[in-house]
């Protein structure tokens, strides 16, 4: 367990000055993307960036808990004209990195020695069903990145989001990241607060497939790939009930390409109406870090959160882990948070 899981599950639900407690923060450096994903709305939104004044405030606040860990993510992380100057900033602080990615980057790029894991998103081997959900011709880009960032010696992960079509060729397509030296794979649920087309929406059959036969097979070929944590569902019969058991907002903090801080990934991210700023902690173009992280406002957010969840929550699969402690504590590093 790392010291951010570790601090985590030692001061559960209280809020510490920064120098006792660990933050996990996911920092949207730029909503710009090369993918036009069906399943996503980031690269349909106005074009915003984190400056690097800005990205240099947030690593002085960061780097003052005391445990972190960092993922850049985006939209696509890599399209930020300054990317390989933060990815230095940030190594510089001794913080484990992590990059996620479309992989569709210049191979051999100098940054990749710098960080401590890429997570790439492929959601197949095939380059007609990646074309159709990802919108771009891009897996042989995508496969040669991942190639040359397991030649550095990167931990190398891959998201793969399941959508009816991925479901169709998920056993290829693992074979394939497996042999490439993938060392983790992660399978992600849409975004069911978002707005997706049903054609992207698994079956039923589709996942009374993949947990009976697929997910089986995967695991006895591959062992120790496909984390146990793994969550599947199914659209049509979604458990909505309270989740007042999730320990994200306590140690996690979001930054959005705008600036504005949310205590979860899935609280305050796109929606066709809009961001829902009621529970945006600040911004950090007028706040730190620090601040916000001992403001009456994030207190105030988190007894929102564990009492009356908003949708976004309601429709997360994370919490609801955390409902069974002895379980989730045993397999905590498998949660991308």
């Amino acid at each position: 367990m790392d010291s951010v899981w570790a601090l985590a599950k030692k001061n559960r639900y209280q809020v510490y000055d920064i120098d006792k407690s660990g933050i996990s923060a996911l920092i949207k450096i730029t909503s710009s993307c090369r993918s036009r994903c069906r399943y996503c709305l980031s690269w349909q939104t106005a074009q915003k960036i984190l400056s690097i004044n800005e990205i240099d405030h947030i690593i002085n606040d960061i780097q003052k808990f005391k445990g972190h860990r960092i993922i850049l993510s985006g939209g696509e992380p890599t399209t930020h004209p300054e990317f390989a100057l933060i990815v230095k900033k940030f190594n510089e602080i001794d913080t484990h990195l992590n990059i996620i990615t479309d992989g569709q980057y210049s191979c051999g790029s100098s940054w990749v020695s710098m960080v401590n894991e890429i997570t790439f998103s492929v959601d197949t081997y095939s380059s007609d069903i990646y074309r159709y959900i990802r919108g771009i011709d891009g897996l042989q880009n995508a496969l040669e990145n991942i190639s040359w960032a397991v030649k550095k010696g990167i931990n190398v992960s891959v998201n793969i989001v399941l959508t009816h079509q991925s479901l169709e060729s998920l056993e290829k397509t693992v074979d394939i990241l497996v042999n490439k030296g993938v060392s983790r794979i992660y399978f992600l649920e849409l975004e069911t607060h978002l707005i997706v087309g049903n054609s992207l929406l698994p079956t039923n059959d589709d996942m009374s497939e993949l947990l009976q036969k697929t997910l089986p097979s995967l695991r006895r070929k591959h062992p120790g790939i496909i984390p146990e944590n793994t969550l599947f569902f199914s659209n049509k019969n979604r458990d909505n009930s309270r989740i007042n058991s999730c320990i994200i907002p306590w140690m996690h903090m979001t930054i959005r390409p705008n600036g504005n801080v949310y205590p979860c990934c899935r609280i305050g991210d796109d929606t066709p109406k809009g961001n829902d700023i009621s529970f945006c902690l600040g911004n950090v173009k007028e706040t730190s870090l620090r601040v916000m992280w001992r403001s009456l406002r994030r207190k105030q957010i988190q007894a929102t959160i564990a009492n009356t969840p908003p949708l976004p929550c309601l429709k997360c699969t994370i919490g609801k882990l955390f409902q069974n402690e002895e379980k989730v504590w045993s397999q905590i590093e498998s949660i991308r948070m």
